[in-house]
């Protein structure tokens, strides 16, 4: 009886604690919990075949499960994208340089799934995929157009 009760607490806080965890990057206190939590994307490496590659920490012989961030010269958050089991999974999004959302969207199994985006200045951009298809434009902090990725089937064609 005790480890059925043991379970069901361990399940009820694993819910809460990425409840807390898993979207609401808009509310300070979380991003910044989050962005402490996070393991930058220069630690993290690269492990696999060409198109199975997972993601692995540091140490562990395991795929990573986490928070992957890359932050801007200027100190400010460039990035944050959950992992899971090596694979990009859950909430991606990112930020100019000047704190301004530059795009949110959500992986499946490390692939590209939904994304929406802004210019520097806050009007929404070209940026649209769905369904694992469509168009990021990246611009530049000037607002000029920096680059233009397309997605298929959550994959990025190449050039």
């Amino acid at each position: 009886m005790k480890k059925i009760v043991l379970s069901a607490a361990t399940v009820l806080l694993t819910l809460c604690v990425n409840a807390e965890t898993d979207g609401n990057l808009d509310d300070p206190e979380t991003l910044d919990k989050i962005i402490s939590e996070a393991i930058d994307h220069e630690k993290l490496e690269w492990r696999g075949e060409k198109g199975e590659e997972l993601l692995y920490a540091p140490d562990p012989n395991t795929p990573y499960t986490g928070w992957e961030k890359k932050m801007h010269d200027n100190g400010q958050i460039e990035w944050l994208i959950q992992v899971k089991d090596g694979k990009r999974d859950g909430l991606g999004t990112r930020w100019y340089s000047n704190g301004q959302k530059m795009g949110e969207g959500n992986f499946k199994n490390g692939k590209l799934i939904t994304v929406v985006g802004w210019k520097p200045n806050g009007e929404k951009s070209e940026t649209n995929v769905v369904k694992g298809n469509g168009v990021v434009v990246d611009y530049n902090d000037d607002g000029t157009e920096k680059r233009r990725d397309t997605f298929k089937d959550g994959v990025k064609v190449e050039d």
